[in-house]
């Protein structure tokens, strides 16, 4: 039995409505950290769904980096602070990138550096042969 094209219509509605309260949901710093934070503490919450999280949240949040930039903080803060009671040296904290803060920062790099990569041609010296690229 196939479903009528107004049950159709009333579900793409809802869950339009449904993405909508929660792009209005992350603009609030308090629930974008303990919605982040829940997640990491979850067992079963992989690393490539830490890296899908990031990546998703940080193009959610593309249109207002002062504000992901904020939330970014934050969460390093947060990520230092563990990471110096864990007593785990401090030079390997951002080499494995296993929390979702590592990976935003990623992704935070890459949105801010884009604009500059394209624009702007890169010139530089590889095994002695001059290299001009346009990148992306």
């Amino acid at each position: 039995m196939k479903p009528s094209a107004s049950v159709f219509l009333q579900v793409q509605a809802n869950v339009e409505k449904a993405l909508t309260l929660f792009g209005q949901l992350l603009t609030k710093k308090h629930f974008l950290l303990t919605f982040i934070r829940t997640l990491e503490a979850q067992r079963s919450f992989s690393m490539r769904d830490r890296g899908n999280v990031a990546s998703l949240i940080m193009t959610a949040l593309q249109g207002e980096m002062e504000y992901a930039t904020g939330v970014l903080k934050q969460l390093l803060s947060d990520l230092i602070d563990r990471n110096l009671e864990s007593k785990n040296h401090p030079k390997l904290l951002l080499r494995r990138t296993e929390s979702v803060a590592e990976k935003m920062l990623t992704n935070w790099f890459t949105f801010l550096l884009y604009k500059f990569l394209k624009v702007s041609p890169t010139t530089r010296r590889s095994n002695n042969v001059l290299v001009t690229s346009l990148s992306l």
